[in-house]
């Protein structure tokens, strides 16, 4: 377990998008209001913004997609909806190169050794505990989509862990019409419901418990 030195407060996370309109329409489709027009989501532990970039630029120009976080605002914005119950965002996913350099930028803040995101290809180290939106550290263990994504952006937030009501038999309620990729990751079996490009940022949907599934 390593400690370290940077601020994890609430955080506010936005999420700046040339794919606009689809990655609007995957969070509709797991059962959130979030439009074009009022397009921020309050979440118990943190706050989603989708801001569209690129709008008018050809598709081979355009900029890849990227997140940004920072504290969250005492009052939400006006146009911020609440998640419906059992919606939460409970991790963001930090690329890096080095688990143990990047968690000790992290003040006062305990991280575990968690299960690997079979996904991104990904050792993954995650914080405790996970009250509020935690931080999964997530440095390459083949050469799979983290790889592409520090190659393209380096180091910085990369993926999204959200939490969504499930069935009785671990399922979610409501997938998205898109076809959703399965695998195994830090809060045990996740799908893939989004990704901007292979290089990232992805969207995760944790489909049993939240709760990190720590080796």
């Amino acid at each position: 377990m390593e400690s370290g030195d940077r601020d994890v407060p609430g955080i506010s996370v936005r999420w700046l998008s040339a794919d606009h309109g689809g990655l609007l329409e995957h969070l509709r489709e797991l059962g959130l209001a979030i439009t074009p027009e009022a397009p921020r989501i309050a979440f118990p532990s943190a706050d989603l913004e989708i801001v569209p970039v690129n709008v008018a630029t050809p598709p081979a120009r355009k900029a890849p997609d990227r997140l940004e976080l920072d504290p969250v605002r005492n009052q939400p914005s006006p146009v911020a909806r609440p998640s419906p119950p059992r919606f939460d965002l409970i991790a963001i996913g930090w690329a890096t190169v080095d688990l143990e350099r990047a968690a000790s930028a992290f003040p006062g803040t305990t991280f575990a050794k968690a299960p690997p995101d079979d996904l991104l290809g990904a050792r993954a180290w995650v914080t405790e505990p996970t009250t509020a939106t935690g931080i999964v550290l997530l440095e390459p263990a083949t050469e799979g989509r983290l790889a592409a994504f520090l190659a393209r952006h380096g180091e910085g937030p990369a993926a999204l862990y959200l939490a969504v009501p499930l069935k009785p038999d671990g399922g979610i309620r409501r997938r998205p019409r898109a076809p959703a990729t399965p695998g195994g990751g830090p809060f045990g079996a996740e799908l893939l419901v989004h990704a901007s490009s292979r290089e990232g940022p992805w969207l995760l949907v944790a489909t049993r418990d939240a709760r990190p599934a720590t080796e």
